[in-house]
């Protein structure tokens, strides 16, 4: 009974077919999601070294999101 809170089960969200190819997931809570994302960030070394605040985007993540830099509290609102 993961995943209910009270009986109410929480919102799924389908993804961008570009944005599910990249996380391999393809529909999913918002935590879920942002956190899908985080994980790709880390692993791919995508937080700047100097000003961590910062995201810069690899090649495939920039198809997606369209910039090539964004502030890590801006990216869930740019899903």
């Amino acid at each position: 009974m993961t995943g209910f809170i009270l009986g109410v089960q929480p919102m799924q969200f389908k993804l961008d077919l570009r944005l599910a190819r990249l996380l391999g997931i393809h529909t999913q809570t918002r935590p879920v999601i942002i956190n899908a994302l985080w994980q790709y960030i880390k692993t791919h070394r995508l937080q700047d070294p100097n000003e961590r605040e910062y995201i810069n985007c690899d090649k495939y993540l920039e198809q997606v999101i369209s910039t090539f830099s964004l502030v890590m509290y801006v990216f869930p609102s740019v899903l």
